[in-house]
């Protein structure tokens, strides 16, 4: 067992540190332990509850009629293994995950499904499907998403689609992870910090680690509810359906319970003459005009044959009709993993840049309010503090290399061959040296 660990030794090990209900697992000597008992004795070993948090993300959206962007929130519910836990399954996704790549050959989907996979990217995905598009000369292309994508993954398709991805039934250890992340059991974030004592509002980094000592976890987070409030914060996912979003598996097991879907609408693409890609729960299909609906009807009758419970998100469906060449300036372009096409060149959609101005306007406003309070030092030859602009520059300039321009930007415009997208930000300097000022 220990050989087999170490013969990829990258593939599955992450240091973890992370607050929890245990202690962090570091090294990996201690790691391989901790996985060769549960493959041997699965049945033994016991998870400990996720722990649950929302997070927040600002999203901008057009009007196509009146073409004004307004300002909404999306709530993403996110929770997180413990550290023992996460060894475990970060293992059993590496094994699942090699043997999905060796199904996705067989069935000829290597190009098809992109997310979550190691090697692709959003840029790469959205290259490849504009290259289809000019390929095809006039079509049609339609974009479609799914609604609520973790959260409704029914478990007996997870587990038949595991099986067919494995050539077999689940191996004991492969069906005890399959159990962890389908009867799963949640334990709120703010709710168990504060039944601890401890600031709900706390950073992470400055948790103890553990969060709590054995006896404290079974009396106040495990216990039964009582009159007084004092336990019962476990909460077992008691539907046919769901999965969380956040543990080494969730990837992967999403992927997977869609297997059956993408072999069938890749297949029925490909005989009218399109292409089917899917990137998480984002799916596109570039067709000839004349297949559009009945392709689009065929996609959702294989959603109902292989993928029961999930279903389409109507708001969010795109159709564009590319009657060869470049679309007119007044048609909608084709929007495409935060890309804009066309049938000619690629950019930045509108929003990406407007998150990346807003958030250089914040990280502005942030540094001139710790100015005023007197958090950052004088300068180096004295006096009253100054604005600290190195960090600045760093992050929202073609200076920081973790800048967007330096990564994703610069990144796009190399893989689309377009100085097009670059000119969206030239900019950028500009509007930060008079924010600043």
């Amino acid at each position: 067992m220990r050989s087999r660990l170490r013969k990829k030794p990258d593939d599955w090990f992450a240091p973890r540190n992370y607050p929890h209900f245990d202690r962090p697992v570091s090294d990996r000597s201690v790691a391989e332990g901790i996985v060769a008992s549960f493959t041997k004795s699965p049945e033994q070993y016991r998870f400990l509850p996720l722990i649950s948090f929302k997070r927040w993300a600002r999203r901008w959206r057009t009007d196509e009629k009146s073409g004004r962007t307004r300002e909404s929130w999306k709530k993403r519910p996110l929770a997180y293994c413990s550290n023992r836990d996460a060894h475990v399954l970060a293992y059993v996704g590496w094994e699942l995950s090699a043997a999905y790549e060796e199904a996705l050959k067989r069935a000829g989907l290597d190009n098809v499904v992109v997310g979550y996979r190691l090697g692709r990217s959003n840029v790469t995905t959205a290259r490849d499907a504009f290259a289809d598009v000019q390929r095809l000369g006039t079509c049609t292309t339609i974009a479609l998403d799914l609604k609520h994508f973790f959260d409704t993954i029914r478990h007996r398709v997870l587990k038949r689609c595991w099986e067919d991805v494995l050539g077999s039934g689940l191996p004991p250890h492969h069906y005890a992870a399959f159990r962890a992340i389908t009867r799963f059991a949640l334990v709120d974030r703010g709710a168990c910090l504060k039944r601890l004592g401890l600031p709900p509002r706390t950073q992470s980094r400055k948790l103890p680690r553990p969060l709590c000592s054995p006896d404290a976890f079974r009396a106040a987070v495990r216990g039964r509810k009582t009159a007084s409030g004092g336990g019962g914060l476990v909460e077992v996912n008691q539907n046919a359906f769901g999965i969380p979003q956040g543990t080494p598996m969730s990837a992967i097991a999403a992927n997977v319970a869609m297997f059956r879907f993408d072999c069938a609408v890749a297949a029925e693409a490909a005989r009218v003459g399109g292409t089917y890609r899917r990137y998480s729960d984002d799916i596109l299909l570039v067709c000839p005009p004349a297949a559009a609906n009945s392709l689009l009807d065929f996609l959702r009758d294989a959603l109902i044959r292989h993928c029961e419970g999930l279903t389409l998100n109507d708001d969010k469906t795109s159709r564009v009709e590319f009657p060869g060449g470049r679309l007119p300036a007044n048609v909608k372009h084709m929007q495409y993993l935060g890309f804009l096409f066309n049938g000619e060149r690629a950019v930045l959609r509108a929003s990406t840049i407007s998150r990346f101005y807003g958030r250089m306007r914040r990280a502005v406003k942030s540094a001139q309010h710790d100015l005023t309070n007197d958090k950052f030092q004088g300068s180096p030859k004295g006096g009253r503090p100054v604005l600290q602009r190195r960090k600045l520059m760093h992050s929202f300039s073609h200076l920081g290399r973790d800048s967007l321009l330096r990564t994703y930007a610069k990144v796009a415009g190399k893989v689309f061959q377009r100085r097009a997208i670059m000119r969206q930000l030239r900019r950028h300097l500009e509007r930060l040296n008079s924010l600043t000022r």
